[in-house]
């Protein structure tokens, strides 16, 4: 039992940084295919978050059994991608602020509604897209573990 809780506690510390991590990498893999460009590919990060939320609620059920609560597991999926979220929106305003400011240029002259678009905006929009799709799928994971 002891093991569980420290596989838990390991499981939930680390999952959401490499989720933030993967979630980096698909970014890159992305631009060195010299995709990064069309910014619809950017929800391939569903890809991504299902199989943390689900890795997540079921830590959470195989820890607690039959007394893991729907909206514990509910939040704890939301959880795991709001802190993978931060870490990865806080490098994509890195990325257009700093690294890649053309990419940025692209957006405002080329893209819809593009003039309105900086950074941090375009940061807070893909933090409300991954919160809104974890929420979605935490729903749809915990109809797996909830009491029948």
């Amino acid at each position: 039992m002891k093991s569980d809780h420290h596989a838990y506690i390991a499981l939930t510390r680390w999952l959401p940084i490499v989720t933030g991590l993967l979630m980096i990498c698909l970014f890159f893999i992305l631009r060195a295919l010299n995709l990064n460009y069309i910014l619809k590919f950017h929800f391939l990060n569903i890809l991504i978050i299902v199989p943390a939320v689900w890795l997540t609620c079921r830590a959470g059920y195989k820890r607690n059994g039959e007394n893991f609560r729907y909206l514990k597991g509910l939040a704890s999926g939301v959880k795991t991608i709001i802190i993978a979220s931060v870490i990865v929106n806080f490098f994509i305003v890195i990325y257009l602020s700093f690294i890649n400011p053309v990419m940025m240029f692209n957006i405002r002259h080329y893209m819809q509604l593009g003039e309105y678009m900086n950074p941090l905006i375009i940061g807070m929009v893909l933090f409300t897209e991954q919160i809104c799709a974890s929420l979605i799928v935490s729903l749809i994971v915990m109809q797996l573990y909830k009491a029948s």
